[in-house]
């Protein structure tokens, strides 16, 4: 038997929360929940769902650059390539494009599979942008899917540090940071636990 795939809606944000309907239940999520769903989303391929929510979050007032960050790496992966370089200069309008620019690339890497060339470009944008934690957790993701289990805990510390460890882009690092499945030491069997 086949199953259809339950609906799914973001609706207008209201009272600092972002409601979500999925199938004929609505969750009324935190703007920090909202990102975190919305990052699971986004890593699990799902780039239409996960931009509905990151498109949603600034409306509820909270962090618009970490959601236009998200968001345009969401049109990356739905090969909307425009739009996510629109995004990204919204987001940095009034600074250099070079940051934006590099976003843009890295995105577009990372979409078509480049993923050493999306990784060097979101490295450069994370060390001349300090006050940025967003890069750190997808440059985290990068290293991560590439085998860089060192460096992906070292990219996410950062963006915890980043974030002030408490907010929503801290909240992600520290739960990818969890999953991280320690390697047995030398005459070890198993992992500790």
């Amino acid at each position: 038997m086949i199953r259809a795939k339950p609906t799914f809606e973001v609706l207008v944000p209201t009272n600092g929360h972002v409601p979500v309907r999925l199938g004929d239940k609505t969750y009324s999520l935190s703007p920090q929940r909202a990102f975190f769903e919305g990052y699971c989303l986004l890593r699990a391929g799902q780039y239409e769902e996960a931009a509905m929510i990151f498109n949603a979050i600034p409306a509820a007032g909270v962090h618009p650059r970490r959601s236009a960050i998200m968001l345009a790496r969401c049109k990356a992966g739905l090969r909307e390539y425009e739009t996510c370089l629109e995004l990204l200069r919204s987001a940095f309008a009034g600074e250099p494009e070079q940051v934006a620019d590099a976003l843009h690339t890295a995105f577009i890497y990372d979409a078509m599979g480049m993923l050493t060339d999306a990784i060097r470009e979101l490295a450069q944008v994370a060390r001349v942008r300090p006050d940025l934690p967003t890069p750190c957790l997808l440059l985290g993701d990068l290293f991560a899917r590439v085998g860089m289990q060192g460096n992906a805990a070292r990219s996410w510390k950062v963006a915890m540090e980043r974030d002030n460890v408490g907010g929503a882009v801290a909240d992600a690092a520290k739960k990818r940071l969890s999953e991280l499945v320690p390697k047995p030491q030398r005459g070890q069997l198993h992992p500790p636990r």
